[in-house]
Order: C-alpha cells, then sequence, then structure tokens
C-alpha cells in the first residue's frame, strides 16, 4: 500500500491507469457522495500528469533537463484536459477521511481547509484494516481486487472482495486540481529559466499536496448497518 507522502520513487511507481472549476461547481449536490459511489474510477489524464512529474524529477536529478521540459510540458497538457474528467469532484480536505495508518495520519494537515474545491483521484487501492490479523485468503483476495484496479477492471475488483468476503477500506490518493496546474506550470517557467534545482522543487510541491480519502467497502453494508445500529440501541 502506498500510503505515504509522495515522493520521486511513489510517483513514478504509479500503475494506475464551462471546464474545470465550472464542471466541478455543477457537481456541488452529489460531490460528497461521488467518490462513494466510483471506487476504483481515476482520471486517466490526472494520473498520466502525475507520472510524468515523478518522471520530470528524476530527469532533472539525472541531467537530462530536455527530457524534463518535454514531461513538463506534457503533465501540463495532461492536467488541463484532466479539468474535464467526469472523475474530478468538489470536496473540502477537512471532509476527507484519510487512512489509519502511521504514515498518513503524519501527513495529516493540522488545520484542513473546510472550503471545497476540485480534486483529481490519481490513485487508488483496497487495503484491511491494520489494526487487524487478516486470513491468507482475505490478504491474497485484496492483492487480487488490486490487480484488477492495476488492469482498470474496478468491478472485478469489487467481485473478488465480495466472492472472499472481505470487508476493505478503499483509498484513493487525490491531487488538488488547481494548485497541481499551478505548480507544474511554475516549473515550466523554472526549466525555460534554466533554474533546474527550483523546478525540482516546485514539482516536488506539487507531489506533496495530494492528499488520502478513505472508503469502507464492505461485503454486506446492510448487514453492517444493522449491527451498527443494534449496536446504538
Amino acid at each position: 500500500m502506498r500510503i505515504v507522502p509522495v515522493v520521486v520513487a511513489a510517483a513514478v511507481a504509479v500503475s494506475l491507469g464551462a471546464a474545470g472549476v465550472a464542471f466541478a461547481a455543477d457537481q456541488m449536490g452529489h460531490s460528497s457522495t461521488m467518490a462513494d459511489k466510483d471506487l476504483g474510477k481515476l482520471s486517466i489524464d490526472g494520473t498520466a500528469a502525475y507520472q510524468d512529474i515523478g518522471l520530470a524529477r528524476l530527469a532533472i536529478y539525472d541531467g537530462k533537463t530536455d527530457a524534463a521540459t518535454k514531461l513538463v510540458n506534457d503533465a501540463v497538457a495532461s492536467l488541463s484536459r484532466a479539468k474535464n474528467d467526469d472523475a474530478v469532484f468538489m470536496k473540502a480536505e477537512a471532509d476527507m477521511n484519510p487512512p489509519k495508518t502511521s504514515s498518513a495520519q503524519a501527513q495529516k494537515t493540522e488545520n484542513p481547509s473546510k472550503t471545497a474545491i476540485a480534486w483529481v483521484p490519481v490513485d487508488g487501492e483496497f487495503v484491511l484494516d491494520e489494526t487487524l490479523t487478516p486470513s491468507a485468503a482475505k490478504t491474497g483476495a485484496v492483492a487480487e481486487a488490486n490487480q484488477h484496479l492495476r488492469n482498470g477492471e474496478p468491478d472485478k475488483a469489487k467481485d473478488t472482495l465480495k466472492v472472499a468476503s472481505v470487508d476493505a477500506d478503499y483509498v484513493m490518493t487525490l491531487a488538488p486540481l488547481a494548485q497541481t496546474e499551478q505548480d507544474v506550470q511554475q516549473a515550466s517557467q523554472m526549466l525555460s529559466e534554466h533554474k533546474y534545482y527550483a523546478a525540482s522543487q516546485q514539482l516536488r510541491d506539487a507531489q506533496m499536496a495530494v492528499r488520502y480519502d478513505t472508503v469502507a467497502f464492505q461485503d454486506n453494508p446492510h448487514a453492517a448497518a444493522d449491527s451498527t445500529n443494534k449496536t446504538k440501541g
């Protein structure tokens, strides 16, 4: 599970595969449930941009500045297209439910914003509760489900968990659309001015701006709800 602050290696490892603000504003009525409905739905252009950001930093480190410039320009173009992606949704960071892993908790913003902004899903994965000791069968089912996600088969991923009766969390990696686009555009300008270190740091800012949101996936949600109601009673 890649629930860590995104650094160069993590960005390279990502394998999942009225515009912009106007589109996001249209989603306000159902934004809070959009992520719940679309488990496994990622932005193809947003994901491509995020891969290019990580690869560009590696290229700068290796002194391949021409390659870095092309990658950053590609990321700018991908983010521009991502504005029209129906995977983009509005949500306030304060309303997100980050995973209960130590690394994710360490990355939590001290005073998260309560203002809804547009987020681009750039990665996602099913995880089991770290506080439990799952069986080998459940661990294997989660691994198989995540392979289906990487193959672009979210429905098969969910079916795999249902067959194995696995309750898991679906954790999305989300990039703030406007901030990421701004960071990448500034990096592009810095590269044109041969400010390579500054450009790399600007791209790092884009990587570190991602946040995580968790949606519970349960094999039998009605049973879970009944159990909760009984507990409350």
